[in-house]
């Protein structure tokens, strides 16, 4: 039985969340080199999902993080703890929250995120002399794709009442700062 109380807190904080949304500078520090503390929270989120030994790479420019982005060798590890991680939130909220009001939630984080993380990528935003408008378009969608998948986990932290050095909080740390934290292949977590 789900303790009504609880279940609005919770619920509470994603919608909290959710607003703060508004708030965020997407993508604005692209482009730039990386700040001692894009390389703690880097630091923090690559020991927090098991890979510490893990490099970090800043990203240049959009050509560069396109590639990275369509690069099919993503580190399998760092994909499958992820993934549970994800799975064990889920079962964790659905202790707390009904499965629909979570889902309802969870859909507003996204759609929320899915337009302010696209408003941000507009063309102009990585590049004014694109040559190849498609591929650059289908960096834009993954660009925001990964915003909208960040965004998604940290609200699963709040729903599950996590520890807030919990792995996807550090990530969605990098895209409050500014980042497009692009994800780790080979032993690589590269960050634009």
């Amino acid at each position: 039985m789900i303790d009504e109380e609880t279940q609005i807190i919770r619920l509470k904080q994603i919608a909290k969340f959710t607003k703060n949304i508004l708030n965020i500078n997407w993508f604005s520090r692209i482009n730039q080199s990386l700040s001692d503390y894009d390389l703690k929270l880097s630091e923090k989120y690559i020991s927090a999902v098991g890979l510490p030994e893990s490099n970090i790479a800043y990203v240049f420019d959009w050509n560069e993080a396109a590639g990275i982005a369509e690069n099919p060798n993503w580190n399998s590890n760092w994909w499958e703890i992820e993934e549970q991680l994800k799975v064990s939130l889920i079962n964790e909220s659905l202790r707390y929250i009904e499965e629909e009001e979570l889902s309802h939630a969870l859909n507003h984080v996204t759609s929320q995120t899915a337009g302010q993380s696209l408003e941000a990528v507009a063309f102009e935003k990585f590049t004014k002399d694109s040559e190849d408008i498609d591929y650059y378009q289908s960096f834009v969608n993954a660009a925001a794709g990964m915003a909208i998948a960040s965004a998604y986990q940290a609200a699963l932290v709040l729903s599950a009442s996590a520890d807030q050095d919990h792995p996807f909080s550090l990530k969605f740390q990098l895209f409050e700062n500014g980042r497009l934290p692009l994800g780790i292949i080979g032993n690589t977590f590269s960050i634009f």
